[in-house]
């Protein structure tokens, strides 16, 4: 198949995540791709790469950002106008803008990634744009829940389809220098739920459970907190790779809180404590809870401040064979057949 890979955003959140895509369709399919200031480094015979500019949507005021998604998506359209393809994979779309963009996007399949978007829809408004050409497209999700709430909000099953994740995080690098006295901990995401946070440090602040059990908190929070305990301490600011890694190699454990809003997204927190061997931790929401009754001994779930202490103190030995099933379904090799499948199963 020929598939146009089509996207004005590129966000650089997702950026491995498409590369990855591209790379796993590349191998069996031919892909036109629109591109932008080297976005995709991915290099490969099967893929043409269309390179045209597109203004910034990260920066400026509501009337340019909603000038320059139309501006940038006609130069792309046109782009591609006289191209002749298969599908059309469109990685990240503007929930209130596509109605109208799906119009001017041919007669040939449509495969909406869905990302944020699932959060858009909780909105009355937002959903009544969604719903206006949700049974027109296809639905990639990457996780069954997540397609199970599309439906129930009206969008036909038919249309959703489920696919793994990618993974494109290391190994482990084991450090022979770790200080072994204390368990650490580590909670690296930055998309937290503040008020489990401040719940965890006054908990800890009146019981000192993670001091006598030699384990060391740490958060990544740009909050400032008062009075915070010696065991817990705060990462701040931005990240190199580099120190992400060096991170994940020291701790024992890994944490997420996320707050309710980030219950139908995905975490790729989940996905790197499971590759670098880490039991991880979480509270009591879909992804979570998703993953927990994938993987019982690998991720924990806590329902209370309480629970998340009683488990944490806990001794946790990571299960491999949990592991090798996952890196199973989430090696490429397996996302290619998934995806081609569902790609060539379709048909207008």
């Amino acid at each position: 198949m020929k598939i146009i890979v089509f996207d004005t955003w590129l966000p650089q959140a997702h950026r491995k995540l498409y590369n990855s895509i591209i790379e796993i369709l590349s191998r069996s399919n031919s892909l036109i791709v629109i591109n932008k200031n080297d976005y995709y480094d991915y290099v490969s015979d099967n893929i043409q790469y269309k390179t045209i500019p597109l203004l910034d949507l990260d920066h400026g005021g509501l009337w340019y950002k909603r000038i320059a998604h139309i501006f940038n998506f006609l130069i792309a359209r046109l782009s591609i106008l006289w191209m002749k393809y298969d599908r059309v994979l469109i990685t990240t779309y503007h929930t209130r803008h596509f109605g109208w963009q799906k119009k001017w996007m041919g007669g040939k399949p449509i495969f909406l990634m869905e990302h944020y978007n699932v959060d858009d829809i909780a909105y009355p408004l937002m959903l009544d744009h969604y719903l206006s050409y949700a049974n027109e497209v296809h639905h990639l999700v990457f996780a069954p829940f997540i397609g199970d709430y599309i439906n129930s909000l009206g969008v036909d099953k038919s249309r959703i389809h489920f696919i793994h994740h990618p993974l494109f995080t290391e190994d482990l690098h084991k450090n022979s220098n770790k200080d072994t006295t204390y368990i650490n901990v580590l909670c690296p995401g930055l998309s937290n739920d503040e008020s489990i946070i401040e719940s965890i440090i006054d908990y800890e602040r009146d019981h000192s459970i993670l001091e006598r059990n030699y384990i060391r908190l740490e958060l990544r929070s740009n909050k400032d907190f008062d009075n915070v305990p010696q065991s817990i301490r705060f990462i701040k600011g931005f990240l190199s790779k580099e120190e992400y890694e060096s991170l994940y190699n020291d701790t024992d454990l890994v944490l997420v809180t996320y707050p309710q809003s980030y219950r139908f997204r995905f975490s790729s927190v989940i996905l790197n404590s499971m590759t670098k061997h880490k039991v991880l931790i979480g509270n009591n929401i879909d992804i979570v809870r998703y993953f927990s009754n994938k993987y019982p001994n690998n991720c924990l779930v806590f329902s209370s401040i309480k629970e998340f202490f009683d488990v944490i103190v806990q001794k946790h030995t990571f299960n491999e064979i949990e592991r090798e099933e996952f890196i199973k379904e989430h090696s490429k090799e397996s996302i290619e057949i998934e995806i081609n499948s569902i790609m060539e199963s379709i048909s207008y």
